[in-house]
């Protein structure tokens, strides 16, 4: 279990603004210093965390349909402006959620329906199923974010199984390896934290980080045009 209990370590929301802080970073070095790069590397750890609190979120949500509304309203709604000011060639990080989340309901139907065996062979066919659909729609981070989600979901309770699959993962889309142009690798930093999960909700609004996003991005355009 990755929970150290005795309310000890980093609660959900803990993570989430540390995630937040890292995308902050990243985007700063993507719109305003786009020479830097340590700002960017340090934006690896943001994914793969909101990669783990989807698939938290989804063991304990009360009602898995809200929450992938949730998700898909918020992808639908940004696109245009995630199209305005990062890039009009793929699909903002809530579609990448989005898909994921329904993988994850994909893969646990048929993982809880099927005998054992057939069961885990059907749950690995559908996880590399909608990667190809999240290459083929373009979601942001593309099929490698689907998978960081999907085997968070896969691999929850099982840490070395996560990390060893996170670190396959990460070299396979960093792939052909160059370790001057390996940046995605400072992803797995996120395990760190992740490690410190206890477990708790902790304190935070539901809805700070999914505005946190769209506003962010939008603070930092202004800036661009003011700055530059």
């Amino acid at each position: 279990m990755w929970a150290v209990g005795g309310g000890r370590g980093l609660s959900a929301a803990a993570l989430k603004y540390l995630a937040c802080l890292s995308m902050l970073l990243d985007h700063i070095g993507l719109l305003l210093f786009p020479q830097s790069v340590l700002l960017r590397d340090l934006g690896r750890l943001a994914f793969p965390i909101f990669a783990f609190m989807l698939a938290n979120g989804y063991l304990h949500t009360a009602n898995y349909w809200r929450y992938l509304l949730r998700l898909v309203l918020f992808a639908a709604g940004f696109q245009w402006f995630f199209a305005w000011i990062v890039s009009p060639h793929y699909l903002n990080i809530f579609a990448t959620l989005a898909l994921s989340l329904i993988a994850i309901r994909c893969g646990d139907e048929l993982r809880r329906r099927l005998p054992q065996a057939a069961g885990q062979a059907a749950c690995l066919a559908v996880g590399a199923l909608f990667c190809l659909i999240g290459e083929l729609i373009q979601v942001d981070y593309y099929w490698y974010g689907v998978a960081l989600s999907y085997t968070a979901w896969l691999f929850f309770d099982q840490p070395k199984l996560l990390a060893l699959a996170w670190l396959l993962l990460t070299l396979a889309v960093s792939w052909p390896i160059d370790l001057t142009q390996m940046s995605q690798i400072f992803a797995l930093a996120a395990l760190l934290p992740l490690g410190l999960y206890n477990g708790e909700r902790g304190r935070g609004g539901r809805w700070f980080f999914y505005i946190f996003y769209c506003a962010h991005l939008l603070v930092l355009y202004l800036l661009q045009l003011w700055l530059f």
